[in-house]
């Protein structure tokens, strides 16, 4: 199978398109190495700080009620901070 790549000006049917997508693949697979490395580095500090880390927190059945009956009256901050659920998804529900 050959690859072409009309705007890099790449085709894997000869042996430098071959040798350039090596070489891209491999900048590629070095980003993401990076990334995974840095992303505990990262983490750490933030946790410390008390900062959440992960996927916001989900509704559970007490955090509506409360949330419900805070959003009769829409101060957004103060919902947040009651039910410690984010901003968007206080919005959505």
């Amino acid at each position: 199978m050959h690859f072409k790549a009309l705007d890099l000006g790449i085709s894997t049917t000869t042996p430098v398109g071959k040798f350039m997508l090596s070489i891209l693949a491999l900048l590629a697979v070095y980003n993401r190495q990076n990334i995974l490395e840095k992303t505990p580095a990262g983490q750490q500090p933030a946790a410390a700080l008390g900062k959440p880390i992960g996927p916001p927190k989900e509704l559970d059945a007490d955090n509506l009620i409360q949330g419900r009956k805070v959003l009769k009256k829409p101060i957004w901050a103060e919902t947040v901070e009651r039910t410690g659920i984010c901003l968007f998804s206080v919005k959505r529900y």
